[in-house]
């Protein structure tokens, strides 16, 4: 399925109120934290850092990297989400999710690449650069282009 046609199956899903807010950050919403949600959160995150280090125990450090990609807290959330306000919410907030994951590997590549090139502290500079300009800049594209 090509990406024109992916992006036009999904265009309710981006549709929605949210596509036509503005983008806010709410400190105030720090309040309606949940201690139970963070929990869940947490354990999903722990056991799956778990996981992954015995995979690294037992695979070797090179194919336990390839599952630190994995966003440990997603499968959490998500479930959260869904269950507090609804599958319309947590199918917006996978596709966010794509959207960082698409950037973070923006970011392994751009430190790849400039860590053999150039002292550390600038290059992790540049590779968050580059994962911002990916993730940030994905999601701002297609928004646009749904918005059309």
């Amino acid at each position: 399925m090509g990406v024109r046609m992916a992006l036009r199956q999904n265009e309710t899903l981006f549709k929605r109120d949210s596509v036509d807010e503005q983008i806010t950050i709410e400190s105030s919403r720090l309040r309606d934290l949940e201690v139970k949600a963070l929990a869940v959160r947490f354990a999903f995150g722990f056991t799956i850092s778990v996981l992954v280090g015995a995979i690294g125990l037992a695979a070797g450090d090179r194919i336990a990297g390839l599952f630190l990609a994995f966003p440990a807290i997603l499968p959490a959330s998500l479930t959260l989400i869904a269950d507090e306000d609804g599958e319309e919410k947590a199918k917006v907030d996978a596709a966010g999710a794509c959207f960082g994951s698409v950037g973070l590997s923006a970011y392994g590549a751009a430190s790849w690449f400039l860590l053999s090139r150039m002292a550390p502290v600038p290059a992790e500079l540049g590779a968050v650069v580059a994962w911002a300009v990916v993730a940030i800049g994905g999601y701002l594209v297609v928004r646009a282009r749904l918005r059309a």
